[in-house]
C-alpha cells in the first residue's frame, strides 16, 4: 500500500499538471471530444471482460494452486472477446448521431480494448501482494503520457493525436505489468478449452453486474453528449477528471485489500468481519474529507487552477460529484467483500436496480438541468448502490457500518468542515492547504485514527509475547519471553507473533517496532496511561 500510494500520488501530480496543459490547449469544446472518446470506449471494457476478472482474483486468492493455469486461460477467453466488444462499440458507435469528431475519437479509443486481455496478468502482482512493479509501470505511464502531452500541445495536435497518446501509454502499461508477473509465477500456458466454458460460467454473474455499474457509472456522459453538445460536455468532461482521479486511487488500494478480504472468506468469517470493517473505517478516513474538502472548495478551487480559469462549470460539476466520488469509494470495499463471499447474484440484483435509478436520474434531470443534472444523478445513484450493497453483505458475513465506528471516523472530518468554513474567504488555494493540515492534525487527538484500525488486516496468528528488560523467573508456555534490547533485536523476536505484552519499563520505540513486526494486539500492562502517539500503538489495557 506505500509503494501504491507513493506511486499515486506521483502520477496525480503529472496527470495533474499534463490534463491542465491538455485543457487549455483544446479548450471546453474539444476537450469534450477528447472526454468523450475515452469515456465511451471505456462503456465496452467490460465486455471484454464478462467478471473474469474479479472471479479469477477471488478464486487464486482462495486456491493458490490454480492460479499458474486459472491466469492464461482467462486471458485466451478474452483474446476471443476483445475483437467482439470493439465491433459492438463501432456499431453503436456509427448507428447512435454523434458528431464526426466524436466518432473519431471513440474509434480510436477503443483500440484499447484490443489490449485487455494481459492486463489479466496484474491479478497475480495483486494477489502475490508485489503491487512495487504495478506502481512502478503506473510512475512510467504518466512520465510518457505527460512528456507527449507536452510535444502534441507545441506541436498544436489535433484531438484524435491526445486520444491516441492515451491507447499508446496504456498498451505500454499493460504490457509491462504482464511481464513482470511472468516473472512472479511459472504460468501453464497451455489452453484449456474445456475449461473456458467453467470460467465465463462463474464468471458472468460478476460480468453482468459490472457492466451494470459500468453503464450507470458512463452513461450520464453519452447521454450528456447528444443532448447538450460542446462546450457543456467540456465542463463537465472536466469535472469528471478530478472525479475520477479520487475513485482510482480508491480503486488502487483495493488491489491490495481485496484479494486479502477473499482469502479471508476461506480462513475463517470472523476474521473476514473484523478486516472488512477496518477496511471501511479507513477508507472513510480517505472519503470524509474528499466529500467535504470538495463541496465546500471545488466552485473556487478548479477555476482558480492553471489553464481552468474558463472551467467554472468544472468545478460545480466536481462539488456536486465530490459526495458520490466518497460513495464510490466505499462502495469498491463493500463490492470487494461482497464478490469474496459469493455474493455475486445479489450484487446482480443491486446493479440492476441501481441502472434503472440511474437512468430516470439521467433523462429527468440531464435535459432541464445539462451538467448539473448529470452531476446529482451520479451522486444520489453512488449513494444509493452503497446503501443496498452494504445491505447485501451484512446478511452474508454482518455489519461493516456501526454507529460509534462512523462517528469516531468523522470526528476530524468536523474539525476538517469548521477549518474550511473559517478560511472561506482566503484564496482556495489556502483554504485547502489549511483544511489539509487541520485534518491531518486532527486524526489522532480526536481518535479517528488509533493503530487498532491500522492493525490485524495481515497480522500473524501465532504466539504470544511478553516483552521486559529483565527474564521472569517463570512464564507460561506457548509464551515466549523477548528483551528490549535494540529494535533490529526485538522486531526479529516478536517475527510471527499474534499478541504482545509489555510487562516492564521498556523503551518508547518497543510499540512502533512491535506494530512493524505486524503484532494484532501491543499491550501495556505496567499501568502506564496511553498518551500522545502511546494511543496510535497500544492496545487499552485489559
Amino acid at each position: 500500500m506505500a509503494a501504491i500510494l507513493t506511486s499515486r500520488s506521483l502520477t496525480i501530480a503529472l496527470q495533474f499538471v499534463a490534463f491542465g496543459t491538455l485543457a487549455a490547449r483544446l479548450g471546453p469544446s474539444r476537450l469534450g471530444v477528447y472526454a468523450f472518446g475515452l469515456s465511451f470506449a471505456t462503456l465496452f471494457t467490460l465486455a471484454t471482460d464478462i467478471g473474469l476478472r474479479a472471479m479469477m482474483t477471488r478464486e487464486s486468492a482462495q486456491r493458490p494452486e490454480q492460479e499458474a493455469a486459472i491466469v492464461p486461460n482467462v486471458v485466451y477467453v478474452r483474446m476471443i472477446l476483445a475483437p467482439l466488444a470493439y465491433g459492438l462499440m463501432a456499431a453503436i458507435l456509427l448507428t447512435v448521431p454523434y458528431t464526426a469528431s466524436q466518432r473519431r475519437a471513440g474509434l480510436i479509443a477503443g483500440l484499447i480494448l484490443l489490449a485487455q486481455p494481459i492486463e489479466s496478468f496484474q491479478a497475480t502482482l495483486e494477489i502475490h501482494l508485489k503491487m512495487r512493479w504495478s506502481a512502478m509501470a503506473d510512475v512510467v505511464e504518466s512520465i510518457l503520457g505527460f512528456i507527449g502531452i507536452l510535444v502534441l500541445v507545441h506541436r498544436h495536435a489535433p484531438v484524435e493525436s491526445f486520444v491516441w497518446l492515451y491507447v499508446a501509454v496504456n498498451a505500454l502499461n499493460m504490457v509491462a505489468v504482464a511481464s513482470a508477473a511472468a516473472l512472479v509465477t511459472h504460468y501453464r500456458w497451455r489452453p484449456e478449452p474445456a475449461t473456458w466454458l467453467t470460467l465465463i460460467r462463474k464468471g458472468v454473474p460478476l460480468g453482468i453486474a459490472a457492466v451494470f455499474m459500468s453503464l450507470y457509472y458512463r452513461l450520464d456522459m453519452a447521454i450528456l453528449s447528444v443532448v447538450h453538445r460542446g462546450n457543456a460536455v467540456g465542463q463537465y468532461g472536466a469535472g469528471y477528471r478530478f472525479f475520477e482521479v479520487f475513485a482510482v486511487v480508491a480503486s488502487t488500494l483495493m488491489l491490495v485489500l481485496a484479494p486479502v478480504l477473499a482469502r479471508s472468506i476461506s480462513d475463517d468469517r470472523s476474521v473476514a468481519l473484523r478486516r472488512y470493517q477496518r477496511a471501511l473505517h479507513l477508507m472513510m478516513l480517505l472519503a470524509a474529507p474528499v466529500a467535504i474538502g470538495g463541496v465546500l472548495t471545488a466552485t473556487r478551487l478548479v477555476p482558480a487552477l492553471p489553464g481552468f480559469h474558463h472551467y467554472h462549470g468544472a468545478g460545480v460539476t466536481l462539488a456536486l460529484l465530490a459526495p458520490g466520488a466518497a460513495a464510490i469509494s466505499l462502495t469498491l470495499v463493500v463490492h470487494a467483500m461482497l464478490i469474496g463471499a459469493h455474493g455475486q447474484r445479489r450484487l446482480v440484483i443491486t446493479a440492476a436496480m441501481c441502472l434503472v435509478v440511474n437512468l430516470a436520474l439521467n433523462f429527468g434531470l440531464i435535459l432541464p438541468y445539462s451538467y448539473v443534472g448529470a452531476a446529482l444523478a451520479t451522486t444520489l445513484t453512488e449513494i444509493l448502490v452503497l446503501v443496498l450493497s452494504a445491505r447485501a453483505v451484512t446478511a452474508i458475513i454482518g455489519p461493516g457500518f456501526r454507529l460509534s465506528r462512523v462517528v469516531r471516523a468523522l470526528r476530524a472530518s468536523v474539525v476538517l468542515t469548521i477549518a474550511l468554513v473559517l478560511t472561506s474567504t482566503l484564496h482556495p488555494f489556502a483554504q485547502v492547504a489549511i483544511g489539509v493540515v487541520a485534518y491531518a492534525v486532527a486524526l489522532i487527538p480526536t481518535r479517528s485514527l488509533q493503530w487498532t484500525d491500522l492493525g490485524g488486516m495481515l497480522s500473524h496468528q501465532g504466539m504470544r509475547a511478553q516483552i521486559d528488560t529483565v527474564a521472569p523467573a517463570r512464564w507460561p508456555d506457548g509464551t515466549r519471553i523477548v528483551l528490549a534490547d535494540t529494535p533490529l533485536g526485538v522486531y526479529r523476536q516478536l517475527q510471527g507473533c499474534n499478541e504482545c505484552f509489555i510487562t516492564g519499563p521498556v523503551p518508547g520505540w518497543v510499540a512502533p517496532v512491535a506494530r512493524l513486526a505486524r503484532c494484532a494486539r501491543v499491550v501495556d500492562v505496567t499501568g502506564r496511561r496511553r498518551r500522545g502517539l502511546r494511543r496510535l500503538f497500544l492496545d487499552p489495557a485489559p
